[in-house]
């Protein structure tokens, strides 16, 4: 049987699937898993939710990363903590991320968009990183 899932084994022989494989970017010759960026995120204190893309802007390709909030973390955001509130999860990121994998961009948005299946659908994801010309 063939399967398209990442699972981690821990020392006790039992799996965690965590998620599929596929999601695959190679920014600055190295491939970032855009999945593990989110699982990332998720472990974050504060961060609900998360979906990272790939951006590119002045033809350099980055992540972006759109992020739902708890109620705590979304206030601080709005009242203008949100660059602080950044920077410590850029630092936090650093011990277990590639740097090209840390997120440029970021968004912080009040509901992830999903299609009718309840599915996100990555391409639309990317178009909140388009700037206006």
């Amino acid at each position: 049987m063939l399967l398209d899932d990442i699972l981690q084994f821990s020392e006790d022989g039992q799996f965690h699937l965590m998620g599929r494989r596929g999601r695959i970017v190679k920014i600055e010759e190295k491939r970032i898993s855009l999945q593990e960026v989110e699982q990332r995120l998720l472990a974050l204190d504060g961060i609900r939710e998360a979906a990272a893309v790939p951006v590119t802007r002045g033809g350099r390709q980055s992540i972006g990363v759109l992020l739902v909030l708890d109620d705590e973390a979304h206030l601080q955001w709005q009242n203008g903590g949100g660059h602080s509130q950044e920077m410590t999860w850029r630092r936090l990121l650093r011990p277990t991320l590639e740097p090209v994998a840390i997120p440029r961009y970021w968004r912080v948005i009040d509901e992830m968009p999903v299609n009718s299946m309840n599915k996100r659908v990555y391409a639309q994801l990317q178009e909140l990183f388009h700037e206006a010309p």
